[in-house]
């Protein structure tokens, strides 16, 4: 019979790993307190440079000229008033005898005489306008003889409308080149309605030339009327 090989120990694997655990916590504790202690450190010379070491850099040195100027800068020199001299009174001038004057005859005055109004200058009298010169307004003329024409400018309801544009219509005529026949203003009644007519003409063709000649001396539109 062969003899069975020799059964190894399952355990020794397991205690040497118990061994050495205590060992590793052990370095990594040592570790982590020399990484802290070097971050404290650092923290250390930090705090130290930014409160004493700084400030002292930054601060300005005191100047030695400026103090030895002010040192050497003589003080001002303050002098004494000197008293003021008393007042000596003045004794008051002499009076002077007042010469009595004889009194003098004033001739009268001559009469004073009215200033002829001095002529006005050329160029005055050259730039006066001259007097405008305004036509008469054309009267009212009465009724048309039946058959006869005009030419019709309104037509109103109210008789006091009528005159009052018969009115504004002569006034205008008036500055026109019109003939004074063809100026003459009317107000005439027909039915209830009022005719504001201007001019005479004997026939339609002498009615449209007058029209014509209204249309353009009133500046606006026209019509035929016939009696």
């Amino acid at each position: 019979m062969h003899a069975l090989p020799p059964i190894q120990n399952a355990h020794a694997p397991l205690r040497r790993t118990a061994r050495e655990a205590p060992r590793a916590a052990a370095l990594r504790l040592a570790g982590a307190f020399l990484a802290a202690l070097l971050l404290a450190s650092c923290a250390a010379v930090e705090w130290v440079k930014t409160r004493f070491v700084e400030p002292a850099a930054s601060a300005p040195a005191p100047s030695t000229s400026s103090a030895a100027a002010q040192r050497a800068a003589p003080s001002p020199k303050v002098d004494a008033a000197a008293p003021a001299a008393p007042a000596v009174p003045q004794p008051p001038p002499p009076a002077r005898p007042i010469a009595e004057s004889t009194p003098q005859k004033v001739a009268p005055l001559p009469p004073a005489q009215a200033a002829a109004p001095a002529p006005p200058p050329p160029a005055a009298v050259a730039a006066q306008p001259a007097p405008r010169v305004t036509l008469a307004a054309p009267a009212a003329g009465g009724d048309l003889a039946p058959g006869r024409w005009a030419v019709q400018v309104g037509v109103f309801y109210g008789a006091n409308s009528a005159e009052a544009v018969r009115a504004r219509v002569a006034a205008r005529l008036a500055q026109s080149d019109l003939d004074p026949e063809s100026r003459i203003t009317r107000v005439i009644k027909r039915d209830n309605r009022y005719f504001v007519v201007v001019g005479e003409a004997a026939d339609q063709r002498a009615a449209e030339a007058l029209a014509n000649r209204v249309r353009v001396a009133l500046k606006q539109d026209v019509a035929l009327f016939r009696r």
